[in-house]
């Protein structure tokens, strides 16, 4: 057991991830004052259009209402930057200026507890490298967890927490992904095809630009450095704005929880568990695997059936064509 629950832990450095939706950032925003960090970092991209001009300064406005002493920085583009670029550039601005802290984006919603255990958990993780992430999130709640969090290598950033010594390893641009050994390395961490061929994919299309985004590739860097991440018993954050398609629905607007509503307990052992990651993985990525699968065999069916009604028409003209010229010699 664990006096956790007692003890006067500081809120984290907060980087604060803003852009043009003004509602979802007041939520969150509220569940940041309430933990009054000492040090805010709020970072924001620039409007893509003319017309979104009006919803960033609202969003923009909204955190300029600081009511507790607060050392506040902020990095606010005036042209729009895009997903991967911002969140690039803001990060290592935030890393540049803090050893550790928390990473959360305007739709974000945390509980209460969240902020006390990423600062509990980068206090007593700071000098294991192989622990290079803290996740608030938790989608397997029905899966039990022995003690108040283990260790995966799913790297969730529905708020998140790290350190320095970990992002300094980020590359946006995957440049050691054509290296034949980190392709070897994804056989070793996944034993599931379906996981193996979905990552291979994912990977090939960052490194090859045609998925921009920034998290694929903290994933990336996260799995070649053999990281874990730690993952709370209860889920502690909430995605309030992403569409009920997205990864089939499981995780959006999920509950949360107190984590220190209990007895918070360490894990006796830093260890990948294993199957907590194994049954994740059949819920959230084997049905996307088999659909696409099941649509490729479909397209090759209904192709093959062309193919067979085309050969049967082909063979049916061929008779024509010598019934046609055997007439014709008859005419002769």
């Amino acid at each position: 057991m664990s006096n956790s629950k007692n003890k006067t832990i500081e809120t984290p450095p907060i980087a604060f991830m803003i852009f043009n939706r003004p509602e979802y950032t007041k939520a969150v925003f509220t569940e940041i004052r309430k933990a009054r960090p000492k040090k805010l970092f709020i970072i924001a991209d620039g409007p893509r259009t003319p017309s979104e001009e009006a919803a960033c300064l609202e969003t923009r406005a909204i955190v300029e209402h600081i009511d507790w002493l607060c050392e506040v920085h902020r990095n606010y583009a005036e042209k729009n930057l895009g997903l991967k670029e911002r969140f690039r550039s803001g990060l290592n601005w935030f890393f540049e200026n803090v050893e550790a802290g928390i990473i959360l984006e305007d739709d974000c919603l945390p509980h209460p507890s969240f902020f006390r255990f990423a600062g509990e958990m980068l206090e007593r993780y700071k000098d294991n490298k192989q622990t290079m992430m803290i996740s608030g999130d938790n989608f397997l709640p029905n899966f039990e967890i022995k003690d108040s969090y283990t260790f995966s290598k799913f790297f969730s950033i529905w708020g998140w927490a790290t350190w320095r010594r970990a992002w300094v390893k980020y590359d946006v641009d995957m440049k050691s992904w054509d290296s034949p050994s980190y392709k070897r390395k994804i056989k070793e961490i996944y034993n599931k095809k379906y996981m193996r061929t979905h990552m291979t994919k994912m990977f090939d299309d960052v490194y090859a630009n045609r998925l921009k985004t920034w998290d694929v590739q903290w994933l990336y860097t996260c799995l070649m450095h053999d990281g874990l991440c730690i993952i709370p018993y209860v889920n502690l954050v909430s995605n309030i704005g992403i569409s009920g398609t997205h990864q089939g629905g499981y995780n959006q607007n999920l509950p949360i929880f107190d984590i220190y509503r209990g007895n918070f307990t360490h894990p006796q052992v830093i260890t990948h568990n294993i199957e907590y990651d194994n049954i994740f993985y059949e819920r959230d990525f084997k049905p996307k695997f088999q659909s696409i699968r099941a649509h490729l065999y479909g397209k090759m069916v209904a192709t093959l059936v062309q193919y067979e009604a085309i050969k049967k028409i082909y063979r049916s003209l061929v008779k024509v064509k010598i019934f046609i010229s055997s007439k014709r010699g008859s005419w002769n």
